[in-house]
């Protein structure tokens, strides 16, 4: 069994998580603070706090998964490097 690990393809998952994240906070900002809908301004002034909530966690949880994906492509590197390394030196004995 063969597993094989594409740090490229990790790294741009990264950023793109990255970019995802910030392009919603931008978007998010652009968000009216105040609203007048008439009769339906209270359900739209929920529905705006509603996003900008969701909008918030989910900014945060793509930086974190960005983050946490980034931890992992060091540790396949590391590890791919060690073990790279280890079968260079069975070649020596």
């Amino acid at each position: 069994m063969s597993v094989e690990t594409d740090h490229q393809a990790l790294d741009q998952i990264a950023q793109r998580l990255r970019a995802a994240g910030t392009a919603l906070d931008r978007a998010s900002t652009s968000m009216p603070g105040a609203v007048d809908a008439g009769v339906a301004t209270e359900l739209l002034a929920a529905v705006l706090h509603t996003f900008a909530d969701t909008s918030a966690r989910l900014t945060y949880e793509a930086d974190h998964l960005a983050g946490v994906t980034e931890e992992c492509v060091a540790d396949y590197r590391a590890t791919d490097s060690g073990v790279t390394e280890r079968f260079r030196t069975l070649g020596q004995w």
